[in-house]
């Protein structure tokens, strides 16, 4: 989702030919909820995820900044992400509304299923 973390301590898993290559040195936001691991499919927007994959995105977006053996290093410049002033562009507002909404769907059909139970 824009945030470049330095993977060099994980080199097994995205250097060369490995299965995570296509994750190094380029957003792959979406091969990582499509499964498309190619750097044709890193090029996409988010437009087309799932509200279901969000959570997966904002999952593994979590675990980078919570793994120590990944250090942070900025913010990928790129239309889809961030601006050259490091501000969060429309798209990448948009996908974490999107995000947030699911969350609240989700809330929603919890409850749905908690009172359906009850009765």
């Amino acid at each position: 989702m824009g945030e470049v973390y330095d993977v060099t301590n994980g080199r097994d898993y995205y250097a060369g030919k490995s299965g995570y290559a296509v994750f190094a040195g380029r957003d792959a936001s979406v091969p990582f909820v499509t499964g498309t691991f190619t750097k044709e499919e890193s090029k996409k927007t988010t437009d087309g995820v799932k509200p279901g994959d969000l959570d997966a995105l904002i999952d593994w977006r979590k675990f980078y900044e919570d793994e120590d053996k990944y250090e942070f290093q900025g913010y990928l410049i790129d239309e889809r992400w961030y601006t050259e002033d490091g501000k969060r562009t429309p798209h990448h507002e948009k996908l974490l509304r999107r995000a947030e909404e699911w969350e609240v769907e989700k809330a929603r059909k919890k409850a749905e299923r908690a009172a359906r139970s009850k009765k």
